[in-house]
């Protein structure tokens, strides 16, 4: 099962909710100013285990291939279609290769298949609706999925309102740090999103976005074990869960070529965890019309959920866990992308990007992520 230190860094809306547990990203296709486009990417991660959780190996590698086609069905409909898989790398649960008694992580050659659909209609000039659909699959974790949208521009366009809602579906298959099963369960995520932007100057943006999310089901994850000299027994988590996010940016045109995006964001939940991210973001016109800059930097800081245990314990308590990510600490991120918006290539319109960051953890698990992508308009 993949985890979420892994999708905060390939771009699901920021580390704010960092503290939330690993589950599959949730990401709205996006509408492109172009209407008819194909856009090839492939993402790689690495994370190094410095640290973390003494009683999991966490060392993982994730190569991400992904596909995102757009198709203009008439001059009001919009569809878009993304495919991705992730082929994920990590050491294994089975006791034969344990390094000693209490020490295990997350299975290995993990291959997960996502797909996800949408279609985009033009009410008006004011108001554009979106639906959606998707469904993922791994060897231990199946996922269906819908989304709507609405968006509404204010008739002079200084301002724009978005409101969202999604419900996922899951179905996990409970394969334990020791190897065993234990059958299947459910799932439940429902979200509610609310975003505001609104243009201040000719020069400056804002935006003011908020989610609510209420979880319902099985909410551990299967494979994570806590140890205490009682002993080692299986991570267990409360079966509902409420969460707030909201995240807030400003955008300033400083030069012709140049604007900075400074953000700042809070996440909490009824499991006691809480989160602050602070970063700042520049788009430089390098080259302009040719080769676009994008720096970045993030601080992530957060409180551990109420229900973690330290490795020092000497009781089990009934609800626990040892996740790193469930855990206190902070992170510093920095990253730089290089986009060339406009490239012609056998008459072809494309868009070129790489790019890159680095994650230091307080507690050692640090990671490293790539990115490369193409885009073909016509």
């Amino acid at each position: 099962m993949r985890q979420l230190t892994y999708l905060c860094l390939l771009g699901a809306a920021g580390c704010v909710a960092q503290a939330a547990e690993p589950e599959p990203a949730r990401v709205h296709l996006p509408a492109e100013s172009h209407r008819n486009f194909v856009r090839f990417a492939f993402n790689f991660y690495d994370q190094t285990d410095d640290g973390g959780n003494p009683n999991l190996k966490e060392d993982m590698t994730v190569l991400e291939p992904q596909l995102l086609v757009g198709y203009g069905i008439n001059d009001d409909l919009q569809l878009s279609v993304r495919a991705q898989s992730d082929i994920i790398s990590a050491a294994s649960v089975d006791h034969r290769y344990r390094f000693r008694p209490g020490l295990q992580s997350g299975a290995s050659g993990d291959v997960y298949y996502g797909l996800e659909a949408g279609l985009f209609y033009a009410w008006s000039d004011q108001v554009h609706v979106g639906v959606g659909a998707s469904g993922s699959l791994e060897y231990d974790y199946n996922s269906v999925g819908a989304n709507a949208r609405v968006v509404w521009d204010s008739s002079d366009k200084d301002d724009t309102l978005v409101l969202k809602a999604s419900a996922y579906f899951d179905t996990l298959t409970l394969i334990l740090f020791d190897g065993s099963e234990d059958g299947t369960r459910g799932r439940q995520s429902y979200n509610l999103g609310l975003g505001w932007t609104h243009i201040l100057t000719p020069t400056t943006v804002a935006t003011l976005n908020y989610d609510l999310t209420i979880q319902r089901g099985f909410l551990s994850t299967p494979y994570n074990s806590v140890v205490t000299d009682d002993g080692e027994v299986r991570e267990l988590l409360p079966s509902d869960r409420l969460r707030h996010a909201v995240f807030a940016r400003l955008r300033q045109l400083v030069l012709d070529e140049l604007a900075v995006e400074p953000g700042v964001g809070g996440y909490l939940d009824d499991w006691g965890a809480q989160a602050l991210n602070v970063e700042l973001r520049a788009y430089w016109e390098l080259v302009p019309g040719v080769l676009l800059l994008q720096p970045m930097y993030r601080f992530h800081t957060q409180h551990a959920v109420d229900y973690f245990v330290p490795d020092t314990a000497t009781t089990v308590p009934d609800e626990r866990t040892q996740d790193s990510d469930l855990a206190t600490f902070h992170s510093h991120t920095v990253g730089l992308k290089l986009v060339a918006p406009h490239v012609s290539l056998f008459d072809n319109d494309l868009e070129l990007n790489i790019g890159g960051d680095y994650t230091l953890r307080s507690d050692g698990l640090n990671a490293f992520s790539l990115g490369l992508g193409f885009m073909v308009r016509y």
